[in-house]
């Protein structure tokens, strides 16, 4: 069977319509952050303004000792550590807090930098990611 150049013709465009749909596919992320309890402490994680979908029951969080919950964000255009959230609050008692802010310097929640891990898989046009972030002791100002 010989190829006609009508042919030849319709196999390129199918061709080029194949590739051109597959790069309008958008990319997505899917990222897990685990908080995990390494303290010596029953904490209370408490958030302050905006809106996260993981506080499932209002505004707080329980994390008895050597526990951990994770955070799972998932979406088009990237996705962060509480991205809506103005600020958190780690709690042990009264006594014993640590508000972090976005603008915190230091060790924070809301930097990724203070995180463990990083890109697990790739499938499908999303890119999976893991990352943990430790509550410890040292996290309070014991005074």
């Amino acid at each position: 069977m010989t190829m006609t150049k009508t042919n030849l013709i319709l196999i390129f465009t199918l061709i080029v319509l194949l590739f051109g749909l597959n790069s309008c596919i958008e990319e997505e992320e899917s990222v897990d952050y685990t908080i995990v309890n390494k303290s010596d402490y029953n904490i209370k994680i408490v958030k302050y303004g905006g809106y996260d979908y993981n506080f499932r029951n209002g505004d707080t969080l329980l994390l008895t000792r050597e526990s951990q919950t994770i955070f799972h964000y998932s979406g088009k255009g990237g996705t962060c550590s509480f991205c809506l959230i103005d600020s958190l609050g780690f709690f042990s008692s009264d006594k014993i807090k640590q508000i972090y802010r976005r603008n915190t310097s230091g060790k924070n929640p809301f930097h990724i930098d203070y995180y463990t891990g990083g890109k697990t898989d790739y499938k499908h046009h999303i890119t999976y990611s893991q990352y943990t972030y430790l509550i410890e002791n040292s996290d309070f100002n014991l005074k």
